[in-house]
């Protein structure tokens, strides 16, 4: 990104330009890098990180600003420039404006934008009846109704979690006929809460369009909107070793990688998760010792303890996005290797783990309409989400276990203790052997 804005930059100034704007959506951070590794940025208008900057950040001569996220705000910058002192004028305090203007349902309505909106919201209404195959026929459409909203959570289960993966798994089995063992989402994969009324009048109700931006990332080889399901088989071992992952990325990066479950249940310390870091250079060292204990739900409905040994297959689903990463991994981090796999425990490649439908992929927000639909009690009625989704379930523990570094001290303590004993008895020994 240094590299690429560097070049811009130097094609901007060699056709004449005096102001230069960039428009990233790298994050603050990145941003602040941008700015002093690059110079000649007058402006940077950011987004990612979803920071409501009340005043620019200023970084090297470079205006720094950020409106927020999901239209809560207006941002607004008024400047001017001196092009004899090749000088930018930052002027809102000046003329009293401020930087964030807040946004909500009774701001007044801009007329143009509006008939943007409008056209827009026509065009997915097609879209959409086409997708679901006349399922929905408009964005604004009802698909349920709640008394709660289902909520996102940092690192630790979170109750649109449970709901989304419970679709996933319900879904693949649906459609294949096939048992699934369990089903796994990532946080980052989540995009939004779904909370109710949106709406003023719809207070209580879910839309399709407030429900399918939780699952709204991605696209797939078919060319339809939305990361598709993946569907194949693990050991025990390595369902284990992808929930240690799990935590272990969620502590060295943010909780976007911490996993979400159906047909699983964990425990785990996160402290647990780095044996240490080496020192000068910082470089952690994986513990593998995160997870404390972890449970898998076996077709009959039972409970089945995993152990790091397990070398049965059990049928995962979880989607392309997740999928792809997995594997991987285990060329950055030795033992923490994944294969996926096909039912009699051959490796498979990505391709072949994709669910197909006779319209193409299997995607994630179909999941969530399959399974917000079955919650209809007769055809044509509006579903209600089940109560038990209004709060946790057990599937995710935290638990305060002893510090993993007690172990490798509890070792070497139990060698010195032998060694001494050995050389006491050696010395004891002697002294009798001269007598």
């Amino acid at each position: 990104p240094i590299e690429s804005a560097q070049q811009a930059v130097d094609s901007l100034h060699a056709k004449g330009a005096e102001v230069i704007v960039a428009i990233t959506h790298s994050g603050v951070e990145e941003d602040r890098q941008l700015a002093r590794k690059v110079p000649g940025v007058h402006i940077i208008v950011g987004g990612h990180s979803h920071t409501e900057l009340s005043e620019p950040v200023e970084v090297n001569d470079t205006i720094i600003v950020q409106a927020g996220k999901y239209l809560e705000h207006l941002g607004r910058i008024e400047l001017s420039w001196d092009r004899d002192a090749n000088q930018l004028i930052v002027r809102n305090e000046q003329n009293r404006k401020p930087y964030l203007i807040p946004i909500s349902d009774v701001s007044e309505i801009n007329p143009e934008i509006q008939r943007e909106v409008d056209q827009y919201e026509e065009f997915l209404d097609q879209w959409v009846d086409t997708l679901t195959n006349g399922r929905v026929e408009t964005v604004r459409q009802v698909v349920a109704e709640s008394e709660f909203n289902l909520q996102r959570a940092a690192h630790s289960e979170a109750t649109i979690g449970n709901f989304i993966t419970d679709a996933m798994k319900f879904s693949a089995e649906r459609r294949t006929g096939l048992d699934v063992h369990a089903a796994v989402q990532a946080n980052g994969a989540i995009r939004a809460e779904i909370v109710t009324g949106r709406e003023a009048w719809s207070q209580g109700q879910i839309s399709f369009y407030d429900m399918m931006m939780a699952a709204s990332l991605g696209s797939g080889d078919d060319g339809r909107p939305g990361y598709p399901l993946v569907s194949f088989y693990l050991t025990g071992g390595e369902v284990v070793t992808a929930l240690e992952l799990s935590v272990l990325l969620s502590e060295l990066l943010d909780y976007s990688y911490f996993l979400q479950l159906s047909g699983l249940k964990v425990s785990y310390d996160p402290e647990r998760a780095i044996l240490f870091r080496i020192p000068f250079s910082g470089t952690p060292v994986p513990a593998r010792r995160a997870v404390l204990s972890a449970e898998i739900e076996t077709a009959e409905g039972n409970w089945k303890k995993l152990n790091r040994g397990d070398e049965q297959l059990y049928h995962i689903v979880t989607d392309r996005y997740i999928a792809e990463f997995l594997p991987e991994v285990g060329n950055l981090l030795p033992g923490f290797t994944i294969t996926l796999k096909d039912e009699t425990g051959e490796p498979i490649s990505l391709d072949n783990a994709v669910m197909m439908t006779q319209q193409g992929e299997l995607k994630v927000w179909q999941a969530l309409l399959d399974y917000t639909y079955s919650l209809r009690k007769h055809q044509g009625e509006i579903a209600a989400l089940p109560v038990e989704y209004s709060n946790f379930q057990g599937r995710i523990a935290f638990r305060d276990a002893s510090p993993v570094w007690l172990w490798p001290v509890a070792i070497s303590a139990g060698f010195i203790f032998l060694l001494t004993v050995g050389w006491l008895g050696y010395r004891r020994s002697r002294k009798e052997g001269m007598k």
